[in-house]
This record gives C-alpha cells, structure tokens and sequence, in this order.
C-alpha cells in the first residue's frame, strides 16, 4: 500500500526521474510543500523556464495554494534540474521542517542565483492574476477547496482503507487515461 506521501508525489506533474529523486531522497520529499495537506494544497501544474544566466539549467516553479494561513495566499517552490538531467535536483523553499543541505535551500539563494535582471520577480507569493491563465481554472478549484477544509473543521487524515481506495482510483484513471488536463505540464517563461 502506498503511503498519503506516495501518493501525493505520485500525482503531481513530475518527471519520472524527479520522483525517483523523491523516493531515494526522503529529506527532500518532506521539505515540500504539497506533502503537507493539512496547510497547503497542490495545484497539480508546474511552469518550466530557463533561466539566461543559467542556460544549461531547468527550472520547474510549482504552486501551492496555503490555505491553512490567516490570509490564505498561493506560493511558488522551485526545483532546479542541474544541467537540464532528471538525476539531479535542488529544491528552494522557505520550508523549515528538515535541515538544509546541497540539494534543499531556502527560497533567498535561488533568487540570487537565478533571478538577476529582474528574472523570477515576485514569482514566491503570487497572486491570482499572476498565474499563468491555463492555471486559473486549477487556482479557483483550490481556493474553493481550501474553504470548503476550513468550513469543515480542517484536514483529516486519511486511514488504511480511503489510502488504498484512493491509490486503486488513481491506478483506474491512469489506466482510462483520463486524469483531468490539469495535471499537465505549463510552460511559460517567468521574465
């Protein structure tokens, strides 16, 4: 049976290689956000750029939506594959539950790295209209979503039983190939 973090990283528009990453890489699994859905909820989209001062690197901006926060507000992580390979990765976040090392860092060091010349600005907390358009549908259902967690008293974790119905509904959509077209990838650039 596979664990709620398994299958939230499962779902999420990552490369094969960028989950590999996630499984040998637990640390860096528990420093995301989207694993955390008591606080955040994952917007199932991923925005690929190429940074200019970095042309041989990728990097991969996913939203949240931290609907858990008084003023409720959508954030952007970064993960950057080095060299453009899907076997090496660094995450930038503000994310403060595990230590940070060669391959976790804090949200600061990306933009002075790859947001000189304006690259990346504002591009942590965005607002609603900052998000790409394609976005915006997958937006309005997480801010719904968040309200309707918090009108129901908060998240509540899921026992053995919904875990392994979820897993066997998500097995079911891949099969149909019919996960919604909001799982797909959004490539923009962020200048």
């Amino acid at each position: 049976m596979m664990s709620l973090e398994e299958i939230l990283i499962d779902i999420q528009p990552f490369s094969d290689g960028l989950k590999k990453w996630c499984t040998d890489h637990p640390d860096f699994t528990k420093a995301l956000k989207i694993i955390y859905p008591a606080k955040f909820i994952s917007m199932g989209m991923v925005v690929v750029t190429y940074p200019p001062h970095y042309p041989n690197d990728k990097v991969i901006g996913f939203y949240t939506y931290h609907y858990a926060m008084r003023k409720p507000k959508f954030k952007q992580d970064f993960i950057v594959y080095l060299g453009k390979k899907d076997n090496n990765f660094v995450l930038y976040t503000r994310q403060n539950l595990v230590p940070h090392n060669s391959y976790i860092k804090d949200i600061k060091e990306f933009f002075d790295a790859y947001g000189r010349d304006g690259n990346y600005l504002r591009a942590h907390h965005v607002t609603f209209e900052e998000i790409p358009d394609e976005g915006k549908p997958r937006a309005l259902q997480a801010l719904n979503l968040g309200d309707r967690i918090k009108s129901a008293g908060g998240f509540r974790e899921l026992d053995a039983k919904s875990l392994i119905k979820a897993n066997q509904d998500l097995r079911t959509l891949r099969e149909k190939d019919s996960i919604d077209p909001i799982w797909r990838k959004i490539h923009s650039a962020h200048n």
